[in-house]
């Protein structure tokens, strides 16, 4: 038994959220699949905050600027345009003001963040914002009449005549898939920072939405560049490394050896240069020495840490150290990536019937190197602007779905280790070539299809930029200033920016 919807949206992120509500919104019934608990998502976990030129002497100009200077020479102008412009319209439009810190007049109180100018990152009173807006938008979502939640994980895409029609879906760990009929379908899965197991990322998150896309015969860009958040705290196993949010370092924490020398002195921007060049950095001084790098705070005043990080306060707490006081071994984790399935600003993908949204899209904004905050606003910003361009499309006349899929396999349990040896932080031929010999006799399961995918991008560009930190090549070279495209069937290609879809096509 089937059934049939306007839109599927696969996951319940920020992104896929406000597809969902927005769409709704606008008359059109939607299924949106959510993985359980709904907490293991990226947006849930997201501190920081959501970037948005919204202060007096503040622009969207400035911010596009800085957001293209962050993305080293591989986003689109155009479409960080529309980024930047429309962010104060959306955040109105979806009505998040509730979820920021705010003055008693009611106006916002952004703070800073690494790459940015200006003080233009909206955040929650308690510093975990992802949270907040996902307890915003949630309860709105589960209740709007037209939003049909179904927990469960899409195993496969439906395609046939005029594209993609929907997705198998199995509900629970132990159920067949069930075929999701849809004449519009969206993928906000999130990215693949999971796979890694140094990450700030629910384990989950492993990329399965970008080989669902790729094995439906849409294009993936950008796989190499993996963004390594510098502050990663790595409590005693088993507890997860947490994430010590950007906004610290904003607010003036400092990143010192064990003789409280700050490492960051000599460098433009100090603590708050772009993530990619404190993540080497931090990188570099683990090597060289031996020893670890702490963030600390004990010299800023401690009632100002404690209002303004209060649930990071109480996180630190739980390990018997005082955020306000203690210096915090911190070391670079993969946190965010960049690459993804190519997409226009309305999630628009080379393939009809599918879109891409947030963290799943590659939409011309994040380039080599993701701008602090920004992702947040993506999800808000093109979300909104794909469920706007969604257009009811009746199926085929006699449609069917075919036959259910197989299983799809386990990837196996070293996959992470691997990709942390050969295609980490720091990456070089040897070690390159070692994980991809590796990988090409690990199986078929959709987690290794995507590391082979990545290691070979990563082999292939000699040179370093952004989130791609090659030490054999040390520096960026104009004529890879381009895209590495995956198609299946088609292999992998070098593409200028000019010779693939327009992201607005």
């Amino acid at each position: 038994m089937s059934e049939h919807f306007d839109v599927l949206v696969v996951g319940a992120g920020l992104a896929g959220t406000t597809v969902a509500l927005v769409a709704a919104a606008r008359g059109l019934e939607v299924a949106l699949v959510y993985r359980e608990p709904r907490r293991e998502s990226s947006s849930w976990y997201a501190q920081g905050g959501m970037a948005a030129a919204v202060g007096a002497e503040d622009s969207p100009r400035t911010h596009a600027e800085d957001t293209l200077a962050a993305a080293r020479g591989l986003a689109d102008p155009a479409s960080v345009r529309r980024l930047t412009e429309e962010a104060g319209e959306a955040v109105a439009a979806l009505d998040l003001w509730p979820a920021f810190v705010r003055d008693a007049d009611g106006r916002p109180r952004p703070g800073l963040e690494a790459g940015h100018r200006h003080a233009r990152i909206l955040k929650a009173a308690d510093g975990f914002t992802g949270r907040a807006l996902m307890e915003l938008l949630w309860p709105r979502a589960w209740a709007h009449p037209r939003i049909h939640p179904l927990p469960g994980t899409a195993e496969a895409l439906i395609t046939g005549p005029g594209g993609v029609w929907g997705a198998w879906v199995t509900p629970g760990v132990s159920e067949d898939p069930l075929p999701v009929l849809a004449g519009e379908t969206v993928l906000a899965t999130g990215g693949y920072a999971g796979l890694y197991p140094a990450s700030s990322n629910p384990p989950a998150n492993r990329g399965q939405g970008l080989i669902l896309a790729y094995r439906a015969g849409a294009l993936l860009a950008d796989l190499e560049f993996v963004q390594f958040h510098p502050t990663i705290f790595h409590p005693p196993a088993p507890a997860r490394p947490l994430l010590l949010t950007e906004a610290l370092r904003g607010a003036g924490a400092h990143l010192v050896d064990r003789r409280g020398r700050r490492i960051m002195d000599g460098i433009p921007g100090a603590e708050l240069a772009p993530r990619d060049v404190v993540a080497q950095t931090i990188w570099r001084h683990r090597q060289a020495t031996g020893e670890e790098v702490y963030l600390t705070l004990a010299h800023l005043p401690p009632h100002r840490i404690r209002a303004g990080f209060a649930a990071l306060v109480e996180a630190v707490a739980a390990y018997g150290l005082d955020l306000t006081r203690d210096p915090l071994p911190v070391r670079p984790g993969a946190h965010f990536t960049m690459g993804g399935i190519w997409a226009g600003t309305r999630g628009q993908t080379t393939v009809p019937g599918l879109r891409a949204v947030g963290e799943a899209a590659v939409s011309g904004i994040h380039g080599a190197n993701r701008l602090a905050s920004n992702s947040l606003l993506e999800a808000v910003v093109f979300g909104r602007r794909a469920a706007a361009d969604l257009v009811p499309r009746p199926l085929p006349a006699g449609f069917h779905p075919g036959p259910a899929p197989a299983p799809l396999p386990a990837a196996p349990a070293w996959l992470g280790e691997a990709l942390e040896a050969g295609a980490g932080v720091a990456r070089d031929a040897a070690g390159l070539e070692a994980l991809a010999a590796r990988l090409e006799t690990a199986g078929r399961a959709p987690e290794v299809e995507l590391a082979r995918l990545l290691t070979r991008a990563a082999r292939a560009r000699a040179e370093s930029r952004g989130g791609h930190w090659r030490t054999d090549f040390p520096v960026a070279r104009p004529r890879w200033q381009g895209h590495l495209v995956h198609q299946v069937n088609a292999g992998m290609r070098f593409a200028t920016p000019g010779a693939l879809p327009a992201p607005d096509a």
